[in-house]
């Protein structure tokens, strides 16, 4: 079969598109979100009580912009190509807020609905990430954390992306506490450990059929800015 041709700077908004949608999915679905959501997710919650301004885009934007400071204060130094991170936190944020108010926000009261809201959601977050994984532009700031720490410290991906992802655990679990007191589970539910566990397993089975049905393409001559 011949493999048809998907550019990458496309890759790269269908990447962010689905993975909102993903996350949009999931909170309405309200069996918990990922780790890597939650923390923006309980802030949305709580924040929002208090000013509509605080939508579940915009505390992303917020959370995520916070997470760019952190790397740049580990590292002390800044990339040209770290201030694009901006510009995906926005846009990401821009999606998740349009995905918000398509799906509605009253949670579905069905379980059987429920359970298949969570399941496609994570399906389309995990191929979500997969397109960001086949393009040069920096996606979302928490993938764009593990990558530049793993490559400056040299220690393997997946020990950094293991240990960010149980600090969003506990910062999660914290803000539930200080948020919503004590033995409160908000946007935390079974839903955050099967994402947890079984995220990693989607992420590549999605990437596997990308590759199968796609050759990745450049349309634009920007690599070499985002590439060393």
């Amino acid at each position: 079969m011949k493999k048809l041709t998907f550019y990458t700077e496309v890759s790269y908004f269908a990447g962010l598109a689905l993975i909102s949608l993903g996350a949009a999915l999931m909170a309405k679905s309200n069996f918990g979100v990922s780790m890597v959501v939650a923390p923006a997710y309980l802030l949305h919650r709580k924040l929002s009580l208090y000013h509509p301004i605080f939508s579940f885009g915009f505390t992303e934007v917020l959370t995520q912009v916070a997470v760019l400071f952190l790397l740049w204060i580990i590292l002390r130094r800044i990339k040209a190509s770290d201030l694009f991170c901006f510009i995906s936190a926005v846009l990401y944020g821009m999606f998740l807020d349009g995905w918000v108010t398509l799906c509605g926000s009253q949670t579905p009261l069905l379980v059987p609905i429920r359970i298949l809201l969570f399941v496609f959601g994570m399906g389309v977050c995990a191929a979500g990430v997969a397109c960001i994984f086949h393009t040069y532009l920096p996606g979302q700031s928490y993938d764009y954390f593990v990558k530049r720490l793993s490559e400056v410290f040299r220690i393997p991906s997946g020990k950094v992306k293991t240990g960010y992802d149980l600090s969003s655990l506990g910062i999660s679990l914290c803000f539930a506490y200080i948020f919503f007191g004590f033995g409160s589970l908000v946007g935390i539910g079974p839903g955050t450990i099967i994402c947890a566990f079984l995220n990693g397993t989607l992420i590549s089975l999605f990437s596997k059929l990308l590759e199968k049905c796609f050759v990745f393409k450049d349309g634009l001559s920007l690599r070499k800015f985002f590439v060393n």
